[in-house]
C-alpha cells in the first residue's frame, strides 16, 4: 500500500496562494503490484476548487489527495463487501 512520504520540495500554485517548503507525495515504488496508472479526470469547477484548497491544508498534492479519497472509498467497500475482483491480466 503507498505511504506518504513528506519532501522538501516547494508546492507550487500558479496562482500564489498556497505556498509551502514541505508536501506529502505517495511513496510509488515501481513493483508490479505498485504500478500507477494516468486518467483524465473531470470536475466540476467548485469541487476542483475545494480539491486544491482541502490539499493545501493537508499540505499534500491533489493527486495524492485524491488518491488517499479512492484508497479510503475502496477500503470501505471491501471492508463491507469483500475484496474486488481485478481482471485476468493480459499475457502478450
Amino acid at each position: 500500500m503507498p505511504e506518504l512520504v513528506r519532501t522538501q520540495t516547494r508546492f507550487p500554485d500558479n496562482r500564489g496562494l498556497f505556498h509551502s517548503p514541505f508536501f506529502y507525495s505517495v511513496n510509488d515504488s515501481t513493483t508490479k503490484e505498485d504500478a500507477m496508472s494516468q486518467i483524465t479526470l473531470r470536475l466540476p469547477d467548485d469541487l476542483h476548487t475545494k480539491v486544491r484548497v482541502l490539499a493545501a491544508f493537508k499540505n499534500v498534492s491533489q493527486n495524492d489527495l485524491l488518491i488517499l479519497a479512492a484508497q479510503g472509498l475502496v477500503g470501505s467497500w471491501e471492508e463491507k463487501h469483500g475484496p474486488l475482483p481485478l481482471p485476468p491480466e493480459d499475457t502478450d
